[in-house]
């Protein structure tokens, strides 16, 4: 069904970086939810009214709210697929996790709605008349709602939309919670017991917390998260794939939203080389970058000295003192740059399993100590790797 609503909606829909497909996608998303919703709270509501189960209106309400963040949904992606402009150079993609947290805090607010009201039907009861169709309409509900969350989570992982991954969540959860009112109907109908007002408050429970770790997951790219592993470990292997690149660091990676993604690193490139050469290496690799992964990017060019007759002695020297604190640490990735004034030596430290940790930072300091004393010209940076 999905594949056929997006063969049938969405023109050129592979191509989900376009800010167009991507705000078709969005728009798509956002009237089933409305149209399902709207279903789902109208058949419920005259369940509930009939019934006089609480859990049975309260879980109507939710519906209704659903279909408000399908609203919220659909305004926030045409939203996000407006074209940078001067205020706002690089563009508004961001507007997704807003629309993803303003989603989440709508889901907070129905959970503490229907505590509250559940608190209130346990204080006073009332006589609920449980029937057949009443459990009909809750069934009919929970599989629409788990076709929604297979839905919304397809697209999610599709478009890498956190708003659609909040939708998603939030059809689950509301399968699980109309689950709870169902299995309390049914007790009712089979013993007389009335479960209805503690089941809607495990129910307002469950999708407090429900919307509290949505919240936290499109808040988070706001704030400004550590970017993806697997995406940075994909751009330095393209990177270190050319021949001529010795190595790279200082990779950053900064995300304006999912199709805007602005990232930089340093190339470490031979010393020996010409200037004109050394551009030319980072524009190639700049474009390869940019057309694989459709990234902006910028790559700075550092000179390391590839001179044996330079690098042997202090190499040997960094090893000397590096194997005098402790035999288990391997020295990696080292490099020399020279700069107008002052020659760089970078490596890094690899400490084994046996090694504490806690000592990392003091023998790095024990290191760069030693090694200033024997060569006080030069300036050690020295990192550490697994």
């Amino acid at each position: 069904m999905t594949d056929f609503l997006i063969r049938t909606f969405i023109k050129d829909s592979e191509n989900i970086n376009n800010r167009v497909v991507r705000r078709s996608y969005g728009a798509m998303a956002g009237i089933v939810g409305i149209i399902c919703n709207i279903i789902l709270c109208i058949s419920k509501l005259i369940t509930g009214i009939l019934t006089g189960a609480i859990s049975i209106t309260a879980d109507a309400i939710n519906n209704l709210t659903d279909a408000a963040s399908s609203v919220i949904t659909l305004v926030g992606f045409k939203m996000a697929g407006k074209s940078a402009d001067q205020e706002h150079p690089y563009g508004h993609g961001r507007i997704e996790y807003i629309t993803g947290l303003l989603i989440s805090l709508v889901i907070m607010l129905v959970g503490v709605e229907l505590f509250r009201s559940s608190i209130d039907t346990a204080i006073n009861p009332s006589e609920i008349d449980f029937n057949i169709i009443s459990i009909i309409v809750l069934i009919f509900s929970i599989l629409v709602k788990l076709w929604m969350s297979l839905f919304n989570r397809k697209l999610s992982k599709k478009l890498n939309s956190s708003a659609l991954h909040a939708t998603s969540i939030d059809s689950l959860s509301d399968c699980i919670a109309t689950s709870s009112v169902i299995i309390g109907v049914v007790i009712g109908m089979l013993t007389g017991i009335n479960l209805d007002a503690y089941i809607g408050i495990i129910v307002a429970c469950f999708v407090i917390v429900t919307g509290f770790k949505s919240a936290a997951e499109s808040l988070n790219p706001l704030i400004g998260e550590a970017p993806d592993s697997e995406f940075v470990a994909e751009i330095e292997k393209t990177v270190l794939n050319d021949e001529r690149v010795l190595g790279l660091h200082d990779v950053l990676v900064h995300s304006y939203g999912a199709t805007h993604i602005v990232a930089s690193l340093h190339a470490e490139l031979p010393a020996n080389i010409d200037l004109m050469t050394a551009h030319n290496i980072v524009d190639e690799l700049e474009d390869k970058i940019h057309t694989k992964f459709g990234c902006e990017i910028t790559i700075h060019a550092d000179p390391i000295e590839v001179d044996r007759k330079i690098t042997t002695p202090i190499y040997t020297d960094v090893l000397k003192s590096v194997k005098a604190i402790d035999q288990l640490i391997s020295v990696k990735h080292f490099r020399v740059t020279k700069g107008y004034a002052k020659t760089y030596i970078l490596f890094d430290l690899s400490f084994h399993n046996e090694i504490d940790p806690i000592s990392h930072a003091k023998a790095k300091e024990t290191v760069i100590k030693t090694l200033k004393e024997m060569h006080p010209e030069i300036e050690f940076i020295v990192g550490e790797k697994a």
